[in-house]
């Protein structure tokens, strides 16, 4: 299941499935987090929350991406609590959207990293992901995450961008000008 959070033409935030019928109005939920937390309270899945809450009108993803109404997949309302931890040994400035898959991760996926300069791909490479291609698991990545005190407070957003080591593997110099991308194949 792939959701994205975005603005109706009425100026009202949304949730939306994206499906084959376009972006599918999520009912009675204004926010991912807010449908994170009320499965939660529920003791749902997100997958089981969506499906309980029903699907209502249907929008058009490419109208939305083009009048700049499709949000981040995931925000919090009080900034203060929006606190970013990466991997001890891997902070970086970084961005991910618009979509937000839940539900079972798939095991096996395809993905492409490029390094572009002045609009033009400088370098590209493929790479596997999933957790078949990785050294841990998904829950032993949790589990070392979420030992330590300071990322238990209730209310804080927790992200976790499991790259490649593709780029790091050539030998190659970058500039300021240039942008890493990462995209994986539905």
């Amino acid at each position: 299941m792939r959701l994205i959070q975005f603005v109706t033409s009425d100026k009202e935030r949304a949730v939306g499935l994206v499906s084959d019928k376009g972006i599918e109005q999520v009912n009675s939920v204004i926010s991912t987090r807010e449908l994170a937390l009320d499965a939660i309270r529920g003791k749902q899945t997100i997958v089981e929350r969506v499906n309980a809450l029903g699907l209502g009108e249907i929008h058009d993803y490419d109208v939305l991406i083009k009048a700049g109404r499709v949000l981040p997949p995931l925000d919090h309302p009080d900034a203060a609590h929006c606190i970013l931890y990466l991997a001890h040994a891997k902070l970086r400035h970084c961005s991910y959207g618009p979509e937000l898959r839940v539900g079972e991760l798939p095991s096996h996926l395809k993905g492409t990293v490029r390094i572009r300069r002045n609009g033009y791909v400088f370098w590209e490479k493929s790479f596997p992901t999933g957790e078949d291609n990785m050294s841990h698991s998904i829950a032993n990545l949790e589990y070392h995450h979420f030992k330590y005190n300071q990322f238990l407070r209730s209310g804080d957003v927790h992200v976790q961008f499991l790259g490649t080591s593709v780029a790091s593997q050539q030998r190659m110099a970058t500039s300021l000008k240039s942008r890493f991308q990462n995209s994986v194949a539905r």
